[in-house]
């Protein structure tokens, strides 16, 4: 829906201008002014950015507002289908639970720290409980950049410091290491053929999970060599920096397949492994229903999801008997295999990093084999 300013008016009996906003006069400088005008687009603005509402007094205004302004700026900025917003929403929600009624002005750092706690009692990571904290923080750093409550309450939380490794009754979460190939293997016949092909394309590509789930065959430009694809929607492009993935021969034989798709069709759809999936079926599950109503409202779209592209695989591993594993893994089992072949600045361009010391990271493995070399010869 759109924004449509008020009328700016004359009001002839004082000569001062005003607008009506839901009914009720408010009266800005004297009218044919500059200052007027000033005052007129300034108003403007603050009811564009809030629904064609004024914004409550300082003073006045709860927790539980401020969250809701903040939620439909974070829409605005973010993206509605973004992942950001999810771990907005999962950080703010306890926030108006506990606090949604307090003045936002008596929000201050021990009401953080017994948020943060609550976190930490509930069993979240201690990089999840920084996390939510910073979310927290920037919310009431909009709120102040908006004059929606005093600056000195976001100067104050400012003041309170992350969660220091072993520092914290936070647990400790271990770093993310690289998928066994023979687990990959073994899972294999398991998965739904988009679902392999995903698989595979990773681990060649090193691609992020959601690089590869929304292309199209009209996202690969097949007159390079290697082909490539130029995604708009990636992890960095809130940044202004562009992401190129490379497919190389390999790559091209497993994507063939699926590019016989219209140009703005997902390559790897669910709905075929559901087909798929049917087709290997010799009995159906409710052989004596006709004509097989839904059981559910599930909907499948065209396209996989990073979390069902997650849930297929482990499905796939829970069949074949092996741990579960996550897409991420397979990126740190391609970028591993990059560096100990080609090197650490061959491994930074393909993963689109911008710094090496990133890169080490997923280079966990290669530290490991060093220290077990080391115990063998020195």
């Amino acid at each position: 829906m759109s924004f449509k300013p008020p009328k700016l008016c004359h009001h002839k009996g004082t000569g001062r201008a005003y607008v009506r906003i839901n009914g009720k006069q408010h009266y800005l400088a004297k009218w044919g002014t500059r200052e007027a005008e000033r005052a007129y687009h300034e108003l403007c603005i603050v009811l564009r950015e809030h629904g064609g509402q004024l914004p409550v007094e300082p003073e006045h205004i709860s927790v539980a507002e401020v969250i809701k302004l903040y939620f439909q700026h974070c829409k605005g900025y973010y993206g509605e289908d973004s992942k950001h917003l999810v771990a907005v929403r999962a950080s703010l929600a306890p926030l108006l639970d506990l606090y949604g009624d307090c003045l936002a002005q008596d929000f201050g750092p021990k009401s953080l720290k017994a948020l943060r706690q609550r976190w930490i009692d509930a069993g979240n990571a201690r990089k999840t409980c920084n996390d939510r904290t910073g979310d927290v923080k920037r919310c009431f750093k909009w709120a102040a950049s908006e004059e929606l409550i005093p600056s000195a309450v976001f100067q104050a939380l400012s003041t309170v410091d992350g969660l220091r490794r072993g520092r914290s009754a936070a647990k400790e979460t271990e770093p993310v290491r690289p998928v066994a190939l023979e687990d990959v293997e073994a899972v294999r016949p398991y998965l739904p053929a988009p679902v392999r092909a995903l698989v595979d394309l990773q681990l060649l590509t090193a691609a992020r999970p959601g690089e590869l789930l929304n292309l199209t065959p009209g996202d690969i430009d097949q007159t390079t060599d290697p082909w490539e694809a130029r995604p708009v929607k990636h992890k960095t492009a809130w940044k202004g920096k562009g992401r190129v993935i490379l497919f190389g021969p390999k790559a091209q034989a497993i994507m063939k397949p699926f590019m016989l798709r219209p140009k703005g069709k997902p390559l790897f759809s669910p709905k075929e492994a559901e087909a798929e999936r049917h087709a290997q079926a010799t009995v159906h599950r409710r052989p004596n229903q006709k004509p097989n109503p839904k059981l559910t409202d599930r909907t499948m779209g065209d396209a996989y999801t990073v979390d069902s592209y997650r849930r297929a695989i482990e499905r796939a591993c829970d069949k074949a008997g092996v741990p579960r594993w996550t897409p991420y893994r397979l990126r740190h089992s391609a970028a591993t295999a990059i560096r100990k072949k080609y090197g650490l600045e061959a491994a930074q361009v393909i993963l689109g990093h911008a710094q090496a010391d990133v890169t080490q990271i997923y280079a966990a493995v290669d530290r490991e084999k060093a220290a077990t070399v080391l115990r063998e010869i020195g």
